[in-house]
This record gives structure tokens, C-alpha cells and sequence, in this order.
């Protein structure tokens, strides 16, 4: 993929400047980008954006905003036309007029901008209605049970949900109007305040045509980049709502480690801190009116008597700690904090009076964090949950203040250590503050249709990093919904599963039956070796404005289907097609069907080896155990080594690198791989990163070589061991790593280099022992048997059908006893071990697999045959094995 638009932005030491955005932002534009035309001003701010004031008295405003934090743009080419009653500016893609009358605020008579769309001007005026914006995002998902209308206009909780529209829009313009919006004043650590006049218009004009990547990048100049999460949060988190002691909650760790199955976050809910439960079901409230022990920060001395000692074991482990927090009560008298807070809110400890929740108030905020968090943070809490659900009111209002005062706080105090949250969005800007959580929903196939849309859609407002209740909140989420749910959420923005308080209601995947487990543990054994890649693009995200989890019209805009099938499919990152299944199996074939579009290029579907051409359009069914994904031909996919560390691994320093290529005859590729310390804002500067380049060529048909450069930047680790794996091909002929020839082993070890070779996926895989420096380059290359080469083509109908036949003879196992014989189908059970005859013997691969798709139709003739069996076996068999190529 290259490395897109690498951005260098350097933070200075100010608290003002840190905690709203970087340096180089001020909020004062360039005077040659200005013109101001009696109670009017525009601000050409880039060649398609345009900010437009008007203002009874003449007073603009220069501050920044809760939403624009930057107005020194580089001040494009335009052309000015202007009189004492008109002004006509032009850039290269837009042009505004207007007539001053002297009194009248912007109307459609007085201001136009014409917008050129695809070459085709298009008439933009203060009446005109974006009836093709693309949508945002809203605040929850709480109580949802599928759909939640993201169209703000006809959504009837548009205003309490902070529902947003996105800033980009298929007629080629988007309007935000900043007018309403809080202004940050210029102390030490910024804070809201009013703006002086109401009297005012705040317009931004986007003018970007469908180059909506143009858009998103502009807008991160204004108002400031998506950050970039610490590493850790791109892995597996664990959260249930449950009053675990210490004691559960390492049993439960310990149950991961038994299941061979990745972790990384322990989410600790609200029963970390005393409650009142009994006192709460007897209808008591606290002095702030709410349920009382709803709100807390003491711990439980009776769950975790020495919190300081849990939390040292989860970080010995490699585990980070989160708490939940619901502050709407303030601080009750009996929190082990109480004195000290009320003394330092002027509150007389000793009238027991409590400390109401006033997140607008400075002094309220920096007493709370300091006095009655900090302390908590100190004894091993890495970042806040926060749980606010008790009000939407205010401007600013109390979730984006939430967001703003517990993402910046490090800044704040003078720590250099990465903002994280996980809370509701909390209107335009708030994608500066992240990770989102979306709330409470019902668990239904309705919800879980729902989600990748609502996600993929709140990246047009760059909320890129919702974090969903996998498998859902308020119910017990049955088996096969929720083995749907963990392959979503595999390739959704972050990876937490959680639930209510039920017993019942349980999201360790080792619960449900052993097939669904082993399905689901696949699953997020995958997410978990993907860190490298889904961390690079994040940084990419940081740097262009792009979500990992985007629209398929951001690379596609000009294909009708790009816009209808952003319903149901997303990229994930630059090379990484998704289409999750999100709807039951069908009773009879046990397959659920899936229509997919397959965008221009040329895509091979992970887990089958198919290899498909767009633009097209595809119906496919798909069992159980897959899940629709299509990688471009020629990437390059970093990834962890299948032998990674199960616990803590996504915060790792890549000590090893598994490089996953998909080779399509002469098409090549490449990528850089992006790594920093994980856990501090130097990302944000010069040399707090590092990049290394790797390309894919192809040298002929016969030879193909992998180029990992040396890596530029800092230095995470000095050395670092490689694997290769390349999907789809015919066993080679040698293999070399630097110069060196790597033997041919059966049976991968850790303790030689060599390369295997495994039939069942046709992948070869090549690794060493050698710890290479990572400021020198690695060579391997690939020599493949003349005939037998890329010219032969793509190894396409295996790998899936040959998933399939072996799921076909588990069913066919499971009617023993009811006059089924092995004898019966004895071809299936023969073709089904294809894969391992050829890990045996790489000779016969190439006569194996040239024969496979005779010999799989000779066992459809024999299963349609087969009278045995029941119409249902049989119709679940046919499916498979018609349907897989």
C-alpha cells in the first residue's frame, strides 16, 4: 500500500496548547485568507473549504471552538472580485458570491457558492438541503434493538442523542455551522466559555466533490486529528457486569490461559466500589437524587482488599485495568475521599453535605481528577470507563466535557502518557477523545445487522474507534448469534465482549459448546495476530483522517454499488475487504447466504483461496465457520507469529514478525510497517515512530522475493525474527532467507530455520531462528517449479471446498447408528484427506490439486445418490459442496 501522507505534528510543552490540539493550531487565520464585506466575513481556508461569518455588530470571532481548534490553513490560490456591495471569490473548485445589503444575515438571495462536482457545477445557498449527506454518528446505542435512524432530521432524539451529520455528502457539499457551538478561552488548561454575541452566523462550507478522503483530511486540519489509542486497546478486552472479587477475577484470567485463548484488558464494572444494592432495591436515592451506590469511587475492601497487589499481578501478567465509573452523584460523604474534596470545593466536611457532579466547573473537575482519582489511577488503573447516562443537556454538554477533561488529563498534569477513554460520543469534535462505547443493546440478529453500518458511518465524522458490547447487553445471547457476533467484532474497531448482571448472561466464549468455542477462539486468536497491521493503520488514520473501519465510497465513489453495499461490507484498513455475516442460518443447508460486491481490482477471499475480479456482484453462502473476507492480490499483511505470548501480547514490542502474502500472478505489493512505544505522545513528533518498508515482488513466474528495508526512526527493538507465509501457491522448489538456503521440514520447529509446506490451504511458510537487526535489510526468496509457477494461475476451489468436505464428513460422523456407513461415501472421506496427502508428500500436489474439482463432483454425484442419509443431512452436504468454489 505505500506510506500514505505521513504528517509530523510536534506538541509543546503549554497545557493551553497540549490539551486542545497540536502547536502549529491557532484559531487566528492568515489575513490574505480573509475578507470581510461589511457584517460579513470569509475566510478561504483551503481551496474547497470556506468559512463564512455574518454578524449584526461586525465582531467575528477568533477564538477556538469546541469543534475548530484551527484556522491557519496554507492559503490557497483565489481570485477576489470585490465592491462596496460585492464580493465573488474563486478558487479552483468553488466559487462564492455575495451581495451585501447592508442588514440581511446570509439568505438564499444574498450568498451562493457554485461547487464544482465531477466537472459539473452545483448550486450550494443558505436554503439549500443536503439530502445526500452520508451520515455520522449519534451518542448511543442504548435500549436499541436493531435500527437507529442516523438521519438527524427524522430521528425524534435527534437533539438528546447529539446526532451529527456527516461531512461528506454524495452532492458533492457539506455545511457545518459552528455557531452554536462553545468557545475555548486562553487559560493555562482551556476551558469552554460562552461566546459573546448570539447574534452571529458560524458557517463551514465543504466543497469537496466525491473525493471524500479530501474532505475528511481537511476537516482533521481545522479541528484536529483522530489520535492514535495506545496498542493494547486493539486487543482482547473482558468485561462482564458481575461483582468479581479479586480471587474471580484472576480465576477468570486463568481460565483465558487455560483456553489458549488471548487477552489483553480486564474491565472491572461498577461493583469495584462499595454499593448499596439492597438499599437501592428499597427505592433510596442519595442526596443527589440518583440510586444510591450507583455512583462510587472506594474500593470494596471486601472484593479487593488489596487493590494495589490485583492490579501488580494483571500488569506481571501483561494485562492492563480499567474501572467503570457513573459520576452523576458528585462525591457522597462516604467516600474515603469526601473531606478533602468538599474542603477543597469550600464544602464544611462535618455538615456532610455531598460534592454535586459539576463537570463545567474547572475547579470541580481538577479537584475530582486530582483528589478522588488520582489516587485510584495510582494504584494501578490505566483508564477510565466512563458510564454517563444521566443527562444530555448543556453547551458544552456533560458527555463531551467527560471526554475532553479525562482524554487530556495526562496533558494537563504534565505526563506523557496517551489519552484513552471508553465513552459516549458527545457531538461534532468529540473524535479528538476516544474510544467510543456504544451503550446497551438488545442482543438480536437486528442489532448485530445494525452494528457495522452505524460504525462504518460514524467514520464521516472521523469517530473511529467505537468499542461495541459484543454479543450484546440486556439478555443471554444465544449460541450461534454470538458466534456471529465475535466474528464481527474480530474486525470491528476494538474487541470487547460484555453483558448485564444475569446469571445467565455470560460472554466467555468457553461456555457455549465446544464447536461454537473453537469457532470464536479461531476467531479472536486471528484479531489478536492482527495488532501489527490493524496498529499501522491506525496510524493512518491519525495521519489522513480515514478510519480503519470505512465506507467502501471512499475508495469507490463514482460505483453506484459502493453506496448501497456500505450497509453490509466495509474496508478494514487499505487491503482488507469485510462482509459479515449478520443473519441466521438457513434451517435446511445450514449455510447463511451473503450478497457481496466485489469493488474494481482483484480480491482473494482469506479463508477459501477464491480469487474474484470487480466491480461485480456476488451471492454466496457461507457456513458457520467463515466469514466473508477478500484481501487485494499482492498485499502484504503483518501479523504476529502464531507462537506470540498469549497474554499482554498487543502491547508488545515486535520482537517477531509473521509477514502473510497473497500472490496473484504478476501482481506485486508492499506496505510499511508502523511501530512506536504504544503507550506516549511521542507519536506526535519527529522520531517518536519508526517505519519499515516491505515489497513484494514479482521477480517471474518462477521467483518472487520478499524486501524487508531497514527501519528508519526510533528503535523498538533491536532484533527481530521473520516468518513469511505465502497463500495459494505450489510447493517450491528453494528457498532462500538472505543468501541462505532454508530446508524443507515437515514439522516447523523453533529451533531451526526452514520452510513447510501445508496442503490443506496450499501455503508455504518459511521462518528463522536468526534475530535480524532491524536497521538492516532481510531478502527471502521464492523459487517455484517451472509449470507449476504464477503463470499457472490462481490455486482457486481448494482451500474452501476442502474446509467444507471435512465439515461435511463431522455431519456424516454424527449419524452413526442410523444405517450410514464410511463405505457409503468412501470418495469424500478420501478427498477430504487431500490436504494431508499432500503435506506428506509436496510431489503429488500439483496432480492433487488438478484433480480435486473432478473428484469433488464425483462426490456430489455419489452424496446426491446417497439414500441413506436424511433429505436434511443430504441438503446440508449438497450446499456445502455445491456452493464452495
Amino acid at each position: 500500500m505505500g506510506w500514505l501522507g505521513f504528517a509530523v505534528v510536534l506538541w509543546i510543552g503549554s497545557y493551553a496548547v497540549c490539551c486542545i490540539g497540536a502547536s502549529t493550531d491557532n484559531p487566528v487565520a492568515d489575513p490574505t485568507a480573509v475578507v470581510v464585506q461589511n457584517k460579513a466575513r470569509f475566510t478561504v481556508l483551503t481551496d474547497r473549504m470556506i468559512r463564512m461569518e455574518w454578524s449584526r455588530t461586525s465582531t467575528f470571532e477568533d477564538s477556538a471552538t469546541f469543534v475548530v481548534l484551527n484556522r491557519l490553513t496554507v492559503v490557497p490560490q483565489f481570485s477576489l472580485s470585490q465592491t462596496s456591495s460585492y464580493v465573488k471569490i474563486s478558487t479552483e473548485y468553488l466559487t462564492l458570491t455575495y451581495m451585501d445589503t447592508g442588514h440581511n444575515e446570509f439568505n438564499s438571495s444574498n450568498l451562493q457558492i457554485s461547487v464544482y462536482v465531477d466537472g459539473t457545477p452545483v448550486i450550494w445557498n443558505p436554503s439549500s438541503q443536503d439530502t445526500g449527506n452520508l451520515l455520522g454518528t449519534v451518542r448511543t446505542l442504548d435500549d436499541t434493538d436493531g435500527f437507529l435512524n442516523l438521519d438527524c432530521d427524522k430521528n425524534l432524539r435527534s437533539r438528546e442523542l447529539y446526532c451529527t451529520y456527516g461531512i461528506v455528502s454524495q452532492l458533492g457539499w457539506t455545511l457545518w455551522d459552528d455557531t452554536d457551538t462553545p468557545l475555548f478561552d486562553n487559560s493555562e488548561y482551556q476551558w469552554p466559555r460562552d461566546r459573546a454575541s448570539s447574534d452571529t452566523i458560524d458557517w463551514y462550507l465543504f466543497g469537496y466533490g466525491h473525493d471524500y478522503r479530501g474532505a475528511l483530511y481537511d476537516f482533521t486540519l481545522i479541528s484536529g486529528k483522530i489520535p492514535l489509542p495506545p496498542r493494547f486497546a486493539f486487543g482482547i478486552f473482558f468485561s462482564r457486569y458481575w461483582a468479581y472479587s479479586d480471587y474471580d477475577t484472576r480465576e477468570i484470567v486463568t481460565e483465558y490461559e487455560v483456553h489458549q485463548t488471548p487477552l489483553d484488558v480486564v474491565v472491572t464494572d461498577m461493583d469495584w466500589h462499595i454499593t448499596y444494592y439492597k438499599e437501592a432495591d428499597q427505592g433510596v436515592k442519595d442526596q443527589a437524587g440518583e440510586t444510591i451506590g450507583w455512583t462510587g469511587y472506594t474500593w470494596d475492601d471486601h472484593l479487593f482488599p488489596h487493590p494495589e497487589q490485583f492490579t501488580a499481578w494483571c500488569k506481571q501478567k501483561g494485562l492492563k485495568n480499567t474501572l467503570n465509573l457513573h459520576p452523576a452523584s458528585g462525591v457522597q460523604p462516604w467516600e474515603d475521599k469526601y473531606e478533602p474534596m468538599a474542603t477543597a470545593m469550600g464544602i464544611d466536611p462535618s455538615t456532610q453535605q455531598y460534592v454535586p457532579f459539576d463537570i463545567v466547573n474547572s475547579t470541580y473537575s481538577n479537584n475530582w481528577l486530582d483528589i478522588v482519582l488520582k489516587p485510584v489511577e495510582d494504584q494501578g488503573i490505566d483508564f477510565w470507563w466512563l458510564d454517563w447516562q444521566q443527562g444530555w443537556n448543556g453547551n458544552p454538554n456533560p458527555t463531551i466535557m467527560l471526554n475532553y477533561v479525562f482524554f487530556t488529563n495526562s496533558q494537563r498534569i504534565g505526563v506523557n502518557k496517551r489519552g484513552m477513554i471508553l465513552h459516549r460520543w458527545g457531538g461534532m469534535g468529540n473524535h479528538r477523545y476516544q474510544v467510543g462505547f456504544s451503550g446497551d443493546v438488545i442482543p438480536s440478529w437486528s442489532s448485530l445487522n445494525y452494528q457495522p453500518h452505524f460504525t462504518l458511518t460514524a467514520a464521516n465524522v472521523l469517530y473511529g474507534y467505537w468499542s461495541h458490547d459484543i454479543g450484546g447487553h440486556t439478555n443471554p445471547c444465544p449460541t450461534e448469534l454470538y458466534t456471529r457476533w465475535v466474528q464481527w467484532g474480530v474486525w470491528s474497531p476494538i474487541f470487547r465482549t460484555h453483558c448485564t448482571k444475569e446469571p445467565n448472561n455470560d460472554r466467555r466464549i468457553w461456555v457455549y459448546p465446544l464447536e461454537n468455542f473453537e469457532i470464536m477462539r479461531d476467531a479472536i486468536v486471528l484479531r489478536s495476530r492482527m495488532i501489527p497491521y490493524i496498529y499501522t493503520q491506525a496510524r493512518l488514520a491519525y495521519d489522513t483522517g480515514v478510519s480503519i473501519v470505512h465506507p467502501m465510497y471512499y475508495d469507490w465513489a463514482s460505483e453506484a454499488d459502493s453506496y448501497t453495499s456500505s450497509k453490509t461490507q466495509f474496508m478494514f484498513g487499505t487491503d482488507v475487504l469485510v462482509a459479515p455475516i449478520t443473519s441466521p442460518l438457513n434451517v435446511r443447508s445450514q449455510t447463511a447466504q451473503k450478497s457481496i460486491w466485489i469493488p474494481p481490482g482483484t480480491w482473494i477471499e482469506w479463508f477459501s483461496g477464491n480469487v474474484f475480479v470487480g466491480s461485480s456482484n456476488l451471492d454466496r453462502e457461507y457456513t458457520l465457520h467463515e466469514t466473508p473476507v477478500f484481501v487485494k492480490a499482492g498485499a502484504v499483511i503483518p501479523m504476529l507469529p502464531s507462537n506470540k505470548k498469549l497474554l499482554g501480547s498487543a502491547q508488545s514490542t515486535y520482537t517477531a514478525l509473521h509477514l502473510t502474502i497473497f500472490p496473484y500472478k504478476q501482481t506485486g505489493g508492499s506496505t510499511t510497517l508502523y511501530e512506536d512505544d504504544g503507550v506516549s505522545d511521542d507519536y506526535m513528533s519527529d522520531g517518536g515512530y519508526a517505519l519499515t518498508d516491505i515489497t513484494y515482488t514479482v521477480v517471474t513466474d518462477q521467483q518472487v522475493q520478499v524486501l524487508v528495508s531497514p527501519s528508519t526512526g526510533s528503535v523498538y527493538s533491536l532484533t527481530r525474527i521473520y516468518n513469511f507465509s505465502f497463500v495459494g501457491i505450489f510447493p517450491p522448489t528453494t528457498v532462500s532467507l538472505n543468501g541462505q538456503s532454508l530446508s524443507y521440514v515437515y514439522q516447523p520447529s523453533v529451533e531451526e530455520s526452514g520452510w513447510s509446506y501445508d496442503g490443506s490451504t496450499l501455503t508455504m511458510t518459511a521462518w528463522s531462528t536468526t534475530k535480524f537487526s532491524v536497521t538492516s535489510s532481510v531478502t527471502l526468496v521464492v523459487n517455484l517449479p517451472k509449470g507449476q509457477d504464477l503463470s499457472f494461475g490462481p490455486l482457486v476451489g481448494y482451500t474452501g471446498c476442502l474446509s467444507r468436505l471435512q465439515l461435511a464428513k463431522s455431519l456424516l460422523d454424527q449419524q452413526w447408528g442410523t444405517g450410514v456407513y464410511n463405505e457409503d461415501y468412501y470418495n469424500l472421506l478420501s478427498l477430504g484427506e487431500t490436504g494431508e496427502k499432500i503435506t506428506k508428500d509436496l510431489t503429488t500436489a500439483y496432480s492433487q490439486y488438478t484433480t480435486f474439482p473432478a473428484s469433488l463432483t464425483d462426490v456430489i454425484l455419489t452424496m446426491t445418490n446417497l439414500t441413506s442419509i436424511s433429505e436434511s443431512v443430504k441438503t446440508q452436504v449438497l450446499t456445502w459442496l455445491q456452493s464452495c468454489a
